[in-house]
């Protein structure tokens, strides 16, 4: 099959960020299994906290909804205070992580070194991987999106792309348009260049479609 004739399942991941009590986490499973449950279509995943991954894999047990994490560890255990395994992930259910998301990058000081330790490990733990790649909003107006983002994209692996500017919905920038009308045509270049084993989506928010 010729590469621009692969079809790609849609994907829809919910980050739910630092958000939601114990019941409230629960309730919102429960709304989305009820609502969207059922759909088979479209692969859905929700990734809530942590503390809440283990009650929420019961709520969604024998529905189409997958369970992700919003981040893990490169190493399977250790002195890491605060950290989290690919092999807890795995233990609790999970089947997707999100990796290098840019309010880790911005807040929490990740690298691409890092990003692509975490990325190894969820591949070798058989986990998928979400691996989110960005610009700031300085880089994107000193011009140098294209340079960073295909620095950021240097491996040819079989992963889940999500494309997101590291930014803030309260600046007076329209995201949208520059992101679809420009960046994407260069993200499907060098996406689909190597392998095709990529599907890519651009959004800003926590649930983002592709």
């Amino acid at each position: 099959m010729a590469q621009g004739n692969i079809k790609r399942k849609p994907l829809v991941v919910g980050n739910w960020k630092m958000n939601t009590t114990a019941d409230e986490a629960i309730e919102l499973a429960r709304s989305i299994t009820t609502d969207i449950g059922a759909i088979i279509e479209t692969d859905i995943v929700i990734c809530p906290p942590f503390v809440w991954l283990s009650p929420i894999a019961s709520v969604i047990t024998n529905t189409s909804i997958k369970l992700g994490a919003q981040n893990l560890h490169w190493e399977d255990k250790g002195a890491y205070t605060g950290e989290i395994s690919a092999r807890m992930l795995k233990d609790v259910g999970c089947e997707y992580v999100i990796i290098g998301h840019s309010e880790r990058r911005q807040y929490f000081g990740e690298t691409d070194q890092s990003v692509n330790q975490k990325l190894k490990k969820a591949i070798d733990a058989e986990l998928t991987p979400i691996v989110c790649l960005g610009e700031s909003l300085q880089d994107r107006e000193a011009n140098r999106t294209n340079a960073l983002i295909t620095n950021q994209f240097n491996n040819d692996c079989f992963i889940i792309l999500i494309y997101r500017i590291i930014g803030n919905l309260k600046n007076n920038k329209s995201f949208y348009a520059v992101c679809g009308n420009n960046q994407c045509v260069s993200r499907q270049q060098i996406i689909h260049s190597p392998s095709g084993g990529c599907s890519a989506c651009y959004g800003i928010g926590n649930f983002r479609i592709f």
